[in-house]
């Protein structure tokens, strides 16, 4: 609202003396309690206004709360044009940020609800002083007092915003690792409840869900994860990740858009290192023991390598992992033969056995696998049965290499893979 000049302030005319900024006069402080004095009034005027322009106040936070907290700000401000510079004046300010803040308020509807109360304040100032060529000068005196105020108390408001937005934050972290905890190790260490750690972590109590483990990841893959929880989220697809001493653990909520076929392919092309997936389950509460499973089928995997496991697909891998003397000893007793060949021609005949076992014992359907002719994979095969002792076509010595084969992965580190048709 603007304040016409007033030909009491033309040359020749009286003026009054200016009061010292910190002192406001006599009229300004008569009319500041005024003003107090119909507060009640002013709340509710002032409440419909930012109601009015501001909708979150009238549609998500009522008319009520604005109230309750628009009374003590304004009888706040008053004080401070008054004079009154204790820190209680500027309590209503900072209550005002902290708990629009707890409401979830955006912080620039807050700031534009106060510059607006404040201007409302300031016009009815105005509408008291401002018509009074004898008044007039004391409020103008007034006005670098009452703005900087505006700026004092917005900041106050902000930085008690902010504030809370950090403790928030912090809060929050502290408890999503509990309810990590929870998830991966059991309930019992923290206290939570399984629909406590579901809402922590945002995810639905039920649903389709697997666990995935990882190795830890090398540098430079830091961000793979991230890049992975934005394309599952991009596709509806809710996650939690826990960074545990031996590799990341995280739990997957897969839906109809993204089946468990498409997060093996998607972690294939991270490369992250081994990377174990569970079973599906349906509970949030079955997270830790498929956890458990996640990290056995990572283990499953050839160490060094950037296979993807899938806990129901390498049971018996998973199983040779876990008895890892039993499956050296394996290794040692069925395919001892072949260490007098070199390294390179024993991966040979290793490679031609997997295909062999792939093709159901189709010598043809083996040699399609290898891109080589049959009678290759025979004399590679005939080669085998020679330096093992074990026939394949016999159904006990076939049990016993395939075992072997699958114990030898598990416990071979992995190399540059060459395929298995070179000579």
């Amino acid at each position: 609202m603007s304040i016409h000049t007033s030909p009491h302030f033309l040359p020749g005319h009286h003026v009054p003396a200016p009061y010292p900024p910190d002192r406001p006069g006599a009229v300004v402080v008569e009319a500041c309690r005024q003003l107090a004095d119909d507060v009640d009034r002013l709340t509710r005027v002032l409440s419909e206004q930012i109601a009015a322009k501001e909708p979150y106040y009238s549609e998500t936070l009522g008319i009520g709360p604005l109230m309750d907290s628009v009374r003590p700000n304004i009888l706040a401000i008053l004080s401070a044009i008054s004079g009154d510079h204790d820190d209680e004046v500027t309590a209503p300010p900072r209550e005002t940020g902290r708990r629009r803040a707890e409401q979830g308020a955006p912080l620039a509807v807050v700031q534009r609800a106060y510059r607006l109360g404040m201007s409302s304040i300031w016009d009815e100032l105005v509408k008291k002083l401002g018509s009074d060529p004898s008044t007039v000068q004391h409020l103008l005196q007034s006005a670098a007092t009452f703005w900087n105020t505006l700026d004092e108390y917005l900041e106050i408001l902000s930085a008690a915003y902010r504030e809370f937005e950090v403790e928030q934050t912090q809060r929050n972290t502290r408890l999503r690792e509990v309810a990590l905890t929870a998830l991966f190790h059991g309930t019992h260490a923290t206290g939570l409840t399984i629909s406590g750690v579901a809402t922590a972590l945002r995810l639905p109590a039920r649903g389709t869900f697997v666990v995935v483990a990882t190795d830890p990841l090398p540098a430079g893959k830091d961000g793979a994860l991230v890049s992975t929880d934005r394309t599952l989220a991009a596709c509806g697809v809710h996650t939690a990740w826990r960074s545990d001493i031996d590799g990341e653990v995280g739990l997957i909520a897969l839906s109809r858009r993204y089946p468990i076929e498409r997060l093996t392919d998607h972690l294939t092309t991270l490369q992250l290192g081994r990377v174990g997936v569970s079973e599906i389950f349906t509970s949030v509460s079955e997270a830790t023991a498929a956890a458990v499973d996640a990290r056995a089928a990572r283990g499953a995997a050839a160490p060094g390598s950037n296979a993807v496991m899938r806990y129901e697909q390498a049971r018996v891998a998973v199983l040779l992992a876990s008895e890892q003397e039993v499956s050296a000893d394996l290794v040692r007793d069925v395919l001892g033969g072949l260490t007098v060949l070199p390294a390179d021609e024993q991966n040979l005949l290793m490679g031609t056995l997997r295909a062999w076992f792939e093709a159901k014992g189709s010598t043809a359907e083996a040699a399609k696998l290898l891109h080589c002719h049959p009678n290759t994979v025979r004399y590679r095969m005939a080669k085998l049965c020679q330096a093992t002792g074990r026939t394949p076509t016999e159904p006990i010595d076939a049990a016993h290499l395939y075992l072997a084969m699958e114990a030898r992965r598990v416990l071979t580190p992995a190399a540059p893979s060459k395929a298995a048709h070179l000579a």
